[in-house]
């Protein structure tokens, strides 16, 4: 997404990108300077600190996720699963929605492949429809 398209969009939404444009940075900052644990109490500290609901207007799912895997993919960097799982986990719990983040692996060519995804309700918002060849390993109610 381009600043000048980006200056175009109404403020609800732009606010949104912009909101979740620091959460993805945060989060692929945290996860490369510290371990997954680490970051991961930092986050949930972070959460619980600044609640999102109470003070802004509150988005969909959907308008989230969406958010999500557009400025993952327009982001430089690398935007991994667990950098776009952990900031759309982090996003929803503000905004008052109940979601797991999973992580899971499968057999791939001679190695495993491991994938992170966020599911609310038991159905995938956040990591592909690939998710079913994955063997869930560990989920996370809080991040």
């Amino acid at each position: 997404m381009h600043l000048i398209n980006l200056l175009k969009l109404k403020i609800r939404r732009r606010a949104l990108y912009v909101r979740t444009a620091g959460w993805i940075i945060f989060t692929r900052l945290g996860l490369s300077l510290m371990s997954f644990n680490a970051f991961r109490r930092i986050l949930h500290w972070t959460v619980r600190v600044m609640p999102g609901a109470a003070c802004r207007a509150k988005y969909t799912p959907a308008e989230i996720t969406g958010a999500v895997k557009l400025l993952a993919r327009s982001l430089p960097g690398d935007n991994a699963c667990l950098v776009k799982g952990m900031a759309a986990k982090a996003l929803l719990d503000r905004d008052g929605y109940t979601s797991r983040l999973c992580i899971g692996v499968a057999r791939g060519d001679a190695r495993l492949d491991a994938h992170a995804w966020v599911e609310i309700d038991g159905r995938t918002v956040i990591g592909g429809p690939g998710v079913r060849r994955y063997r869930r390993l560990m989920y996370l109610d809080h991040v």
